[in-house]
This record gives C-alpha cells, sequence and structure tokens, in this order.
C-alpha cells in the first residue's frame, strides 16, 4: 500500500533509518519473540530490585559509589543519586567533582555543601568535611564513566546507540516518540547535548529503572570516541545513520577516517546485537560487521507527487512537498536474509 507523507524536504532524511528500527523493535527476531512473555515478568521484577530512583536518578550509597569507581569510603553519607553540576544539586545528592583541562569541580564544593548534598565524589577531601565523601583514586571523569557503566551492566531493557554525522537528535527523537506508541513502552533517551562521555554517563545515570527503552545520541569529533561510548552503552541496537564531512580538523585521513571512527560502534558489537545499516550511503554500507551480529540493510526512495507549498522565511524559501513513500528492508541473521517492500 502506497502511504503519502507529507514532510519538508533535507538532504539524507535522517528519519529513514528511524522508520527502519522502529519497523524492527517491535517485531524481533522469531526466536526472540518466543520467549519474550516468559521473561517479562522475570525482567520486570529484575528491573525493580535493580535500582532505586530518586527525582536526580539512580540511588547510590557511598559503599556502592566506591565499588563501582574502585574508590575508597572516607565518610559515610546518606543515599542519594549523583549530579556533576552544584547550579541544578538537589538536597541529599551526590556531588561528583568533575576535573577536565578548563576546569575543577572540587572548586565548588562548598557550594555543594550549601544546597545540601549527602557527599562528594573527588580526589581531595576538604579538612574537617562534614559530608559523606569518596575519594577517586585518578580521575572523576572515568569515576563517572564508571558509575554509568555500572547501571548500564545491571539494566534488562533495549539499548538504542545513535550516531553519524548528521540527524542524530531527529532520528533518536522520532525513534523514542514511535516506541512510546507500543503498549508497555517505556523510553528513557538522551536530552539535549548530552551525547559525548560525559553526557551518555550522565544519561543513563538518570534512568527510570522501569525503562523499557533507552535510546542514547553517541557523539564524537575524534577517533577512538565512538568505542568509549560504545563500551559504556553497550547497546543492543547500533545505528550509524550516515557519513559526512564533520570535525574534519581531527580527520587528516578524510572521509575514509571519518567512516572508520563512526564504524566502531559496528566494530564493537557483540554476538546478538542488531546494527541497522542505510543503504543509500556507500561508506556506511562498506563497514565491517563482525559475524554473528544481526544486520538491518535499509533503503528509502521517495518520488515527489507534487509541490504541497512554498513559504517564505528568513532562511529562504521553505518548500514543503508531498511525497510517495516506498521504504525496503533487509534483516539478515547468521547468513539467512529476508528482503521485504513496504509501499
Amino acid at each position: 500500500m502506497w502511504s503519502h507523507l507529507a514532510t519538508s524536504f533535507f538532504t539524507r532524511a535522517p528519519w529513514k533509518t528511524s522508520i527502519a528500527l522502529v519497523n524492527y523493535i517491535p517485531t524481533l527476531p522469531v526466536k526472540l519473540a518466543a520467549t519474550r512473555m516468559q521473561q517479562e515478568a522475570e525482567r520486570d521484577s529484575k528491573r525493580r530490585r535493580s535500582w532505586e530512583n530518586d527525582e536526580g536518578g539512580v540511588v547510590w550509597d557511598s559503599v556502592a559509589i566506591a565499588e563501582a569507581v574502585g574508590g575508597e569510603v572516607i565518610k559515610e553519607g546518606a543515599s542519594g543519586s549523583i549530579c556533576t553540576d552544584t547550579r541544578s544539586l538537589l538536597p541529599n545528592q551526590w556531588f561528583l567533582a568533575l576535573v577536565g583541562p578548563r576546569f575543577d569541580g572540587h572548586e565548588f564544593l562548598q557550594a555543594a555543601l550549601a544546597r545540601g548534598c549527602a557527599g562528594v565524589v573527588g580526589l581531595t577531601v576538604p579538612q574537617d568535611w562534614p559530608r559523606g565523601f569518596v575519594q577517586v583514586k585518578r580521575d572523576t571523569v572515568k569515576a563517572l564513566q564508571d558509575l554509568g557503566s555500572s547501571v548500564r551492566s545491571r539494566y534488562q531493557g533495549t539499548v538504542v546507540g545513535i550516531t553519524g554525522s548528521a540527524g542524530k537528535t531527529t532520528a533518536r527523537a522520532m525513534t523514542a516518540l514511535a516506541l512510546r506508541t507500543q503498549d508497555g513502552f517505556q523510553v528513557h533517551e538522551t536530552k539535549g547535548n548530552f551525547n559525548n562521555h560525559i553526557g551518555v554517563p550522565l544519561t543513563l545515570l538518570r534512568m527510570p529503572c522501569s525503562s523499557t527503552a533507552c535510546i542514547l545520541e553517541l557523539g564524537m569529533n575524534h577517533a577512538g570516541e565512538i568505542s568509549e561510548l560504545a563500551e559504556i552503552a553497550k547497546p543492543n541496537v547500533r545505528m550509524i545513520l550516515n557519513i559526512g564531512p564533520a570535525h574534519m580538523e581531527n580527520f587528516p585521513g578524510g572521509l575514509m577516517a571519518v567512516a572508520a571512527a563512526k564504524g566502531e560502534l559496528f566494530a564493537t558489537a557483540q554476538a546478538g546485537d542488531v546494527c541497522v545499516v542505510n543503504a543509500d550511503d556507500p561508506l556506511v554500507m562498506a563497514l565491517p560487521v563482525p559475524s554473528g551480529v544481526r544486520m538491518v540493510n535499509h533503503q528509502i526512495f521517495c518520488n515527489p507527487q507534487k509541490l504541497a507549498g512554498i513559504l517564505p522565511t528568513s532562511q529562504g524559501l521553505h518548500v514543503k512537498l508531498c511525497l510517495l513513500l516506498s521504504l525496503s528492508y533487509n534483516i539478515s541473521e547468521f547468513g539467512h536474509s529476508t528482503w521485504s517492500i513496504l509501499e
């Protein structure tokens, strides 16, 4: 059946990967779907007992923090979630003092104390510090990532990791919106620009334990970053929307170097993961995928039927088209392929 889609036309159509993904996630391969109902009650029970949440996210006590980051409990503190910004710190949250090239969270310990923090995760304990303190040995950014990894290791739902040179936010938002229409789906997703080595673990630390799916944007500006984020997030479903000339100052090897960096998302996939491959982008199609990984290859053909309208804007003319949409996708599992055409 032909579907008429009225949409604003833009290059590379980042929503197309969301369409392919949304058609795939609610209908997992038969062998998984057959056991899903049997496992649902058990998984819900595991989610409920995996962690508790407060207003700020996943709740930790001082011992659990120390175990996750390989640190030492210097002083016990009340249980609470993690925050890295004293401006938004809630009473009884733990303040994690991030240290970077241009900032040092330890300069804001008194501000954290004034806002009623449960304690601090940091490097140096102030004299006569009255609240909880978990001392990290070397790197507080790594401690944040370790905490995010700890949440991910306990999470039983589906994690979707989305990267690409353009369209990440659009694809993430549309995927989350579509999944929320499925019965029983509670979706947690990236907010704002939280898609880097700090934002991804913070997103995991704010995840409700009842979430059915977690949709994460994975950004990068240098080689190795996607691999690092994938190690933290461990996505079950991995999407590369497209490969284009972004952050080229860090990629002297050109688009092939960008492709290799984006391809880290596929390269780190584990057996049983799903890789969503954009068949309209030859650089994405050329990326290697490990054996034992399921693949969804998709391709979209859009034929303009008529001009729906032209609207002048401050940036120029906004052209609206009525499109006739045809979507094809290929689900490949262990050498077996099935082609479908949705028209």
